[in-house]
């Protein structure tokens, strides 16, 4: 019994009444040419980024209490596969509440939904965060 709750978030997962399997593509926003520029971000949205706008943002604040609420399970399980399925998982969340993963292009002038392999790898790297 390592994890039985990473082993549930491999085979697909029932949490918070959201079921979600984990073997489909899900990907409810799909760039196109590799950029989705953005006009107006929501309370939902995840905005990279250094600084206040992000710290202070609700859904970088929902992102943050995610983060912190399944750490300890990312940190109790040795397996690369639900330590990666975990981060899907809260990437997964955040999309069905209809949250996306920007960033500003100061070129542009505008805000891009980032490749969902850069946003998996923010939460990962979240979920590694010695602090909290």
């Amino acid at each position: 019994q390592d994890n039985d709750i990473s082993e549930d978030i491999l085979n697909g997962a029932y949490r918070s009444n959201l079921l979600i399997d984990l073997d489909s593509s899900f990907n409810p926003k799909p760039t196109i040419g590799g950029n989705v520029f953005i006009n107006e971000y929501n309370d939902r949205d995840v905005l990279f980024g250094r600084g206040g706008k992000g710290n202070h943002h609700p859904g970088n604040k929902e992102y943050r209490r995610l983060v912190r609420s399944y750490k300890r399970e990312y940190k109790n399980t040795s397996c690369k596969q639900a330590k990666t399925a975990l981060a899907k998982f809260i990437m997964e969340k955040i999309e069905i509440d209809g949250g996306r993963f920007l960033r500003y292009n100061k070129k542009e002038e505008e805000w891009i939904e980032v490749p969902r392999v850069r946003a998996r790898t923010k939460v990962s790297q979240a979920l590694r965060e010695s602090k909290d």
